[in-house]
């Protein structure tokens, strides 16, 4: 047998699945994953001219539903 250390590879970090499509849902809608707890929140925004709803992170600055 051979001395030394076995050292596993480190795990793949969690990614969250399963949100519903954004559009639709009012803003400010938050959404929280089942498998950690990790809190989503519903932005409307616009970028060209061009609407969008969008899932972030839940932080104080998106709480409200507005980009930061």
């Amino acid at each position: 047998m051979m001395s030394g250390k076995i050292t596993p590879p480190e795990p793949a970090p969690h990614k969250c699945e399963g949100r519903p499509l954004a559009e639709g849902f009012p803003r400010a809608t938050i959404w929280t994953c089942d498998d950690c707890g990790k809190k989503f929140v519903i932005v409307h925004g616009s970028q060209y001219n061009e609407p969008y709803s969008a899932w972030r992170g839940l932080t104080d600055k998106t709480k409200n539903g507005y980009e930061p």
